[in-house]
């Protein structure tokens, strides 16, 4: 796999950050050199201006937790568009709607500081708490919070009168150099973090918890989503959250394009949903994705045991190519499959008028160095007839399935789901506890070791079932697995 070259993270002045941290007031511990923060001008150097900062505080936010700052959040940040200096929030919780940022600035949370979502809606005038559209280098950064609020929003949309709610907690659109690190973000209304064409961004450092008690729920709150965007680096992300973890995709009308070169890795999900996942509605190609050096697992701030529907997810289910992809190292616990890889059409009922999507391609997918341990389903790779998936191989893999299967369910045959939504435990009773292959046509292929470990329970379904499958090796397979072919005549 060959990543495009170009991309250098934005990280703009680190003199800005330190004059930011100690700039909290302008106190006697300050220093000479510290920009005066009640007016916002930087106090000259004899032949170089410091980099500029401007507190909120300074123009007139409270950050009490009950007043509305969003003038004042605002103000701070369109007299700091351009100058790549620093909008500061100093500790407190400052209450807000919609903040729209600008290019060529930082905008820095203290340790202490949190922005809070308002509960008017009308105080929600873009996508998201935080937003922007067509910047560039901008930084968005912590070490504090950003709270969308969503326990108010969830439980308005699942009961209020009008079911409405915030789209995102931040949402930044056709912007180019930008970089999101080491923040708290928790409670988000819907999506968490949304990419949206976007070029050349880093993500470092994020935390994100979404799920609150162990019967409040937070409904599509996905972590991180990558939408249409091209060279994007996720690092270091620790997420929690009651839908899909980190999600690449080209789902939204209008600004559907083809997106490659994103590596994500050295990452924490425990994702009520997928773990990690392409589609659904991948509207134009993806291809050049890295997932590796991360772990999958069930949720464990609250409802603990909670499974992961699945750890690798992979879907073309919207008419483009899915190409390219490497899952390597990723270590899966409490997961239900530990991977899906799915080509259908799909059905989408009055979202779209009706339409009926037509059937992509899956193909050049290689999944190394996986382990999963206690699933409850085997890896699934499932295309539909006349739309296979094609090559795949699996290379120094081990399953431990924890469930265990009867006769009956090893003659299962699992009911084809074209136009319904793909989600892997959807299939209901699989024939095999390790891999079920259907509608492939390869190469599929095993390397290394490749392993399938049953049930202690009773386990009377075989590791491997082939369907409709073509060209494959399975020579990397632990000798003496058991693998039914289905196309092939049972043996005497």
């Amino acid at each position: 796999m060959t990543m495009r070259s170009g991309f250098v993270p934005v990280v703009l002045s680190a003199l800005a950050l330190a004059l930011a941290c100690g700039a909290g007031g302008g106190g006697a511990d300050a220093g000479p050199d510290v920009p005066d923060v009640i007016s916002g001008d930087a106090v000259p150097d004899a032949e170089t201006a410091a980099p500029k900062v401007c507190s909120v505080r300074a123009r007139g936010a409270i950050g009490d937790g009950t007043t509305v700052d969003t003038v004042a959040i605002q103000a701070a940040v369109d007299e700091c568009a351009g100058t790549g200096g620093t909008v500061l929030l100093e500790e407190g919780t400052y209450v807000s709607g919609t903040i729209w940022l600008r290019s060529g600035l930082t905008f820095h949370l203290d340790a202490g500081a949190r922005l809070l979502g308002s509960e008017a809606r009308s105080d929600w005038t873009g996508p998201g708490l935080v937003s922007a559209e067509g910047v560039e280098d901008l930084v968005i950064e912590g070490p504090g919070t950003l709270d969308g609020n969503g326990q108010y929003w969830w439980n308005n949309w699942l009961a209020g009168e009008d079911n409405w709610r915030p789209e995102r907690l931040v949402r930044l659109t056709d912007s180019r150099r930008v970089t999101v690190r080491d923040l708290f973000l928790t409670q988000s209304p819907k999506w968490t973090l949304h990419l949206l064409a976007c070029d050349d961004v880093l993500v470092d450092g994020v935390r994100i918890r979404n799920t609150v008690g162990d019967t409040i729920l937070s409904p599509n709150t996905d972590g991180i989503d990558v939408d249409a965007c091209r060279r994007v680096e996720i690092r270091n992300a620790d997420i929690e959250t009651g839908d899909d973890c980190i999600v690449v995709k080209n789902g939204t009308p209008g600004w559907r394009r083809e997106s490659y070169d994103i590596n994500v890795h050295d990452c924490t999900c425990a994702a009520w949903a997928n773990g990690f996942k392409i589609g659904t509605r991948p509207g134009a190609d993806v291809h050049g994705v890295v997932f590796r050096d991360s772990v999958v697992q069930a949720s464990v701030d609250s409802a603990p045991g909670t499974r992961v529907l699945g750890g690798l997810t992979l879907v073309s289910d919207d008419g483009a190519s899915v190409y390219d992809i490497l899952a390597d190292n990723l270590h899966m616990k409490a997961v239900q499959a530990p991977f899906f890889l799915r080509v259908q059409e799909r059905d989408l009922g009055d979202e779209e008028g009706g339409r009926i999507t037509a059937a992509g391609r899956l193909y050049g997918v290689t999944i190394r160095n996986l382990t999963a341990d206690d699933t409850t389903l085997p890896g699934m790779i499932m295309g539909i007839p006349g739309h296979a998936v094609e090559d795949v191989t699996l290379e120094n893999v081990s399953i431990t399935n924890s469930r265990g299967g009867t006769l009956s369910d090893r003659d299962a045959t699992p009911s084809e789901r074209n136009l319904e939504y793909p989600d892997a435990p959807y299939f209901g009773t699989l024939p095999a506890y390790g891999l079920f292959a259907r509608h492939v046509t390869g190469p599929l292929v095993t390397r290394g070791t490749v392993e399938f470990h049953g049930s202690a329970a009773v386990e009377e379904r075989a590791a491997v079932v082939l369907e409709d499958v073509g060209q494959k090796d399975l020579s990397g397979t632990v000798l003496g697995t058991e693998v039914v072919d289905r196309d092939q005549p049972a043996g005497p």
